[in-house]
């Protein structure tokens, strides 16, 4: 059987409860007491904005009287995508050239031709809309010609964007 001696017990209880104290002072006077809590998480970065819809080109193009005045412009499409938008030529002086030709061309990854327009200008320029669905994915290509005794301004608007000039 243990004999436990009371004076010995008391006397370590007194030590154990100064060195707690002493503990919960140096606790208190150090700040460990108040530890923030864990950090919530960063809030998730806002979403990157959506790449425009539509594609602006303005350009001047050059007359085309003697030799085809003509630019293409190229888009890496996918299979069933929607495509549309139109084509303006302008000048000043339209009207000289009410019997020229303009076309706009459109032609799939196969190169078969699968939009064309052409017509006469008018006055107020040559517009022409357009609109296509893709059959298949790769490389689509715009042409836009005139055969103008004078520059012209062309102005297009497409969708969807990513249209470059080759």
């Amino acid at each position: 059987m243990i004999h436990i001696n009371s004076a010995k017990t008391s006397r370590m209880v007194l030590w154990i409860t100064v060195l707690l104290t002493v503990v919960i002072i140096v606790t208190v006077v150090t700040g460990c007491y108040n530890v923030p809590p864990p950090s919530a998480p960063a809030p998730a970065p806002a979403p990157a904005p959506a790449p425009p819809t539509n594609q602006i080109i303005n350009i001047p193009m050059s007359p085309g009287s003697v030799t085809t005045s003509s630019v293409t412009y190229t888009n890496r499409l996918v299979a069933g995508e929607k495509v549309e938008g139109f084509v303006r030529l302008t000048d000043t002086y339209a009207s000289v050239d009410w019997s020229h030709t303009c076309c706009v061309k459109v032609f799939d990854p196969k190169t078969t031709c699968i939009f064309k327009n052409c017509g006469e200008f008018q006055e107020g320029g040559f517009y022409r809309d357009f609109d296509f669905n893709t059959r298949y994915e790769g490389d689509y290509r715009i042409q836009i010609q005139h055969w103008s005794n004078y520059s012209r301004d062309l102005y297009i608007e497409i969708c969807p964007a990513g249209w470059s000039r080759v």
